[in-house]
């Protein structure tokens, strides 16, 4: 939605569109996206993807470990920038370092607006090498 800049010639021109008109075109091409980013997040679910592991979530309602247990939540993105929670599975549970900066299997179970949820199928891939390891880059 545009708006005028004070010390932009374009300020003076007239026929401008009223504010209700943009706001209402606006939401209209919000809502479009957000069926289209429905769809797309739907489509997902039962498939494994590759995520990129960032760290631990921060503490998000929906996102709360299915075991109840209060467990950490991770967080990664697909190759194609899909963000992407999973709970910590029993062995990398208290390892904050454990994941982050590796590639972990993730099986996608839920679709949320912004974001995709499920559970760890495989993973460490690649993780962050032990202090005084060193890492050859392709």
């Amino acid at each position: 939605m545009y708006s005028d800049r004070p010390s932009a010639p374009a300020t003076a021109f007239s026929g401008k569109i009223d504010e209700r008109v943009k706001k209402a075109r606006l939401q209209t091409l919000l809502d479009l996206q957000a069926g289209i980013t429905a769809e797309k997040y739907q489509a997902m679910l039962g498939q494994v993807r590759t995520v990129l592991v960032e760290g631990t979530s921060r503490s998000l309602d929906h996102f709360t470990n299915p075991a109840g247990d209060g467990g950490l939540q991770w967080t990664g993105r697909t190759s194609s920038n899909h963000i992407v929670h999973f709970p910590a599975d029993e062995g990398n549970s208290g390892d904050k370092e454990l994941l982050t900066g590796a590639f972990a299997d993730i099986m996608i179970e839920t679709a949320h607006a912004h974001s995709l949820g499920g559970r760890l199928i495989q993973g460490p891939m690649g993780a962050t090498p032990e202090k005084g390891e060193k890492t050859i880059a392709a």
